[in-house]
């Protein structure tokens, strides 16, 4: 029935444009809060460039393995849900780092959680509709824009309120929410490639 497609398609565009601004809104954390970061853990400025460094490249690395796994071997909708949870819970860790290798570690985490988001999510939405693909990779990369654009001015002013460790801390609460949705109300139909 074409009013139970038509609701289906919005549940998936509406949850994956949440799952991408969280995505892309914590994947724009980190700059705002070197600074912050230098002054705390006595971070050299070189030490700070080479956390943005290696998260950036391993998250380059890692996108296009993410892709190719979820074609030959996983399902999209499990792997986007456990790298979304990934990424949450890392960025959680964040508040706890204390030393220079410890935010090494959480950030590489992180960097996998967010290279598992954007492969699975453009499969699923070139699949979930066959026409209008244009408008709808635009709502899609907007609200990616949208959370990306947003992270200084979030992530400044509660820092300003509650300190960074304080607001980070609660960083898994949005990850684990539309988990649930996406997990719980949205069907990513997915055709299996055998090599």
């Amino acid at each position: 029935n074409l009013s139970s497609l038509t609701k289906r398609l919005k549940r998936i565009l509406l949850t994956l444009m949440l799952m991408h601004f969280i995505n892309d809104l914590y994947s724009n954390i980190l700059p705002p809060l070197l600074p912050l970061l230098i002054a705390s853990l006595n971070l050299s400025h070189f030490e700070a460039g080479f956390i943005i460094t290696t998260s950036n490249l391993l998250s380059a690395i890692l996108n296009p393995l993410m892709g190719h796994l979820s074609e030959v071997r996983f399902e999209r909708k499990l792997i986007m849900i456990l790298g979304f949870l990934t990424l949450g819970i890392s960025v959680s860790l964040l508040s706890l780092a204390e030393e220079f290798w410890q935010l090494i570690l959480i950030t590489l985490l992180m960097s996998f959680g967010l290279s598992t988001y954007h492969p699975q999510a453009l499969s699923a939405l070139s699949e979930a509709y066959k026409t209008s693909k244009g408008k709808i990779f635009g709502f899609h990369g907007a609200s990616g824009a949208l959370g990306f654009s947003l992270a200084p001015l979030i992530i400044v002013p509660l820092h300003n309120l509650f300190g960074w460790r304080s607001t980070l801390i609660y960083a898994f609460v949005p990850s684990l929410i539309i988990s649930l949705i996406l997990w719980k109300f949205v069907t990513i139909k997915q055709e299996k490639i055998l090599e």
